[in-house]
């Protein structure tokens, strides 16, 4: 309880007082993001870190200007071809951007439509478009397919990352493991040395004597 002896503000008071009530009622409470995310994964669950690609794009519209930019990178002569309707484009990318925010905030939404755009572009042929790309693939209608796609294809390369970050470590533990068996047979070697010079000298210390 507060009184006018207690040490600290009030509010921290408050604070801890809250913070020991939940934990009596078996709740988790830190704002250390690295213990709750070990925490975590320690009692089975999956944890994925935040998608951050270019932290610059942060509203709708320029993330309607990397999609052209994209786009226009790969199919430069499309430029003088597409006609843009930037108002209807803004609310396609605004609901494209909505329907990422599923249990995420808007900034780390935006960087998932940035990793999904990247993913259409650079793995192109594995959607079979049958016409040109254009914004319409980031619709969530007819063309949510995409999306869906896109998503999967992204699971499928951090996965891949991984099982490669993984098998690194498994290298790593197995070389370490061949160090560690030739220290301890380089150690048991001289140890048998030592052995054998101390058996040595007993022996000549008894003929003498």
């Amino acid at each position: 309880m507060k009184d006018l002896f207690s040490e600290g503000s009030v509010e921290e008071a408050q604070i801890i007082t809250a913070k020991e009530f939940l934990e009596e009622k078996g709740y988790l409470v830190s704002n250390d993001f690295e213990y709750v995310k070990n925490w975590l994964i320690g009692n089975g669950y999956k944890v994925l870190d935040p998608i951050v690609i270019n932290k610059e794009i942060n509203t709708g519209k320029k993330l309607y200007d990397y999609f052209y930019a994209r786009l226009f990178s790969k199919y430069p002569e499309r430029q003088y071809t597409i006609h843009k309707n930037e108002y209807a484009d803004l609310r396609l990318i605004n609901k494209f951007i909505e329907a990422r925010m599923d249990g995420v905030n808007k900034e780390n939404a935006i960087q998932e439509c940035i990793a999904i755009i990247d993913i259409i572009f650079d793995h192109e042929e594995e959607f079979g478009f049958e016409r040109d790309i254009t914004i319409g693939v980031l619709g969530q209608a007819s063309a949510r397919w995409v999306t869906e796609k896109a998503l999967f294809i992204l699971n499928r390369l951090a996965e891949e990352v991984e099982e490669k970050r993984v098998d690194k470590l498994f290298v790593e533990i197995e070389e370490k493991g061949i160090d560690l068996e030739r220290r301890s047979n380089k150690l048991e070697k001289i140890l048998n040395n030592l052995e054998a010079d101390i058996d040595g000298k007993g022996k000549k210390e008894s003929e003498s004597s």
